[in-house]
Formats: C-alpha cells, structure tokens, sequence
C-alpha cells in the first residue's frame, strides 16, 4: 500500500501539475477556470511588479498620483535623486546639499552667536559637515527644528531667515489616499 502512494506522489503528481509554474512559496495555484497565474512574472514594463494589484490611487508627496502604494514604492526603487541631494528624513537634519535660496543665504560662520532662543544651535556639532565654516551659506537645519532646513539671509540680523522648501525628499511617501488634487481645483 505505501509503495502505492510513494509511486502516486512520485510519478503522478508532477504530471498533473505539468505547465503550471509555482509562485514564491513553490507552491501551483490554480483558479475557477484550472488555469494557473504565476505570481513571480512581471509584465514588460513593470520592474517592480505591480500589474494586477487594485486600483487604490494614492497621491505622493511628489505631487503625483500613483495606482497604488506597489507603484509609489517602485518610483522610489527606481529614481534618480542624488541621496546627498535630498531630505532623508523630515526635518533635513543630514542635509548635505548646496541649495543657497540663489545665493540669498549668507555664511552660517557671520551668524554665530545670534540665534533666539538660546542656546545657539550654529555651533560644528549640528551640521553634516560637523563645521560651521563648511556649511558655508547652504540651506541647514542646525537647530534640528521641525520646519525643516533654512538660512539666514540678513547678517547680524536673528529674525531675518528663510525656509529652504525647494529641497526634494529623498523618497516620496503617500501624501494621502485618491488621487492629487491641484491647488485651487475645485468640485462641481
């Protein structure tokens, strides 16, 4: 009798499944129909995957809408952003790019000493760079504020600064579910 099952499992089995492929578990599924749809194959043109996942459109932080969250995370996977160019993380604190506002921030060294609240945060620990004199004039986030990165753009001068919110972030997050509204749209 378990000759008979090993013989079955053995030589039986295989040939039913004969033309199916497995998905990721190894594992042959078959639908209403007996035919098999392989979860591991990509379409032409979908590196990532993400061709019969329901349409669940989200708007990422990149202003676009995506079908799903499977593309938004394939953007991410597949974009060009330099990561010494970008936000990593929501207040910029590891911001290493040369965004200067054209030119209208002024030399973090000329500021020292002039920030309120104190303590003064413009001090070689809280940059990147771990130098104030480094940083030059570039779009930092020193004091590690929620805001995110900004400048001085007057010398001497504690309330003339200005947010630096032309810097991308590094990978785009799901702004909100549907699709991205354009500013000023209106519904009807």
């Amino acid at each position: 009798m378990n000759t008979y099952i090993i013989l079955l499992v053995v030589l039986i089995l295989p040939a039913l499944t004969l033309g199916k492929k497995p998905n990721k578990g190894g594992v042959v599924r078959g639908n209403r129909r007996g035919t098999v749809r392989n979860t591991n194959i990509k379409s032409p043109g979908d590196a990532c995957g993400c061709t019969g996942i329901i349409r669940r459109p989200v708007c990422g932080t990149d202003g676009n809408t995506y079908n799903n969250v499977c593309e938004l995370n394939c953007a991410n996977q597949n974009s060009q952003v330099d990561n010494r160019r970008c936000c990593k993380d929501s207040v910029c604190k590891e911001y290493v790019g040369r965004e200067n506002l054209n030119g209208r921030c002024k030399r973090w060294i000329d500021n020292r000493g002039i920030y309120t609240p104190k303590p003064d945060p413009i001090r070689d620990e809280n940059f990147p760079e771990r130098s104030v004199r480094n940083a030059q004039n570039y779009c930092r986030n020193p004091d590690k504020g929620k805001s995110g990165l900004w400048c001085y753009t007057g010398v001497g001068k504690p309330l003339q600064y200005e947010r630096c919110v032309n810097v991308p972030q590094c990978s785009i997050t799901v702004a909100y579910q549907g699709e991205c509204r354009s500013i000023g749209s209106t519904s009807g």
